[in-house]
């Protein structure tokens, strides 16, 4: 359990050290957050975007850019 906390809190730590807030603290939550930054081209921000799991093109990204711009 704790190896698994470890990792989590490290990629968390990695992703908001690069601007990014991802929707948790799990290293799946920060995959998403990581995955929706790459469509975006912008780090992605839980707190006013949409779920990153909804952002998984930039198709998608593109109305997510207009609305947040």
């Amino acid at each position: 359990m704790w190896d698994k906390t470890k990792r989590d809190l490290s990629a968390y730590r990695k992703a908001r050290e690069n601007g990014i807030q991802p929707e948790g603290t799990t290293v799946e939550k920060v995959r998403e957050a990581e995955d929706a930054t790459r469509n975006l081209g912008r780090p992605y921000d839980a707190n006013t975007m949409p779920p990153a799991n909804l952002i998984v093109n930039k198709n998608a990204a593109r109305y997510v850019n207009a609305s947040n711009g």
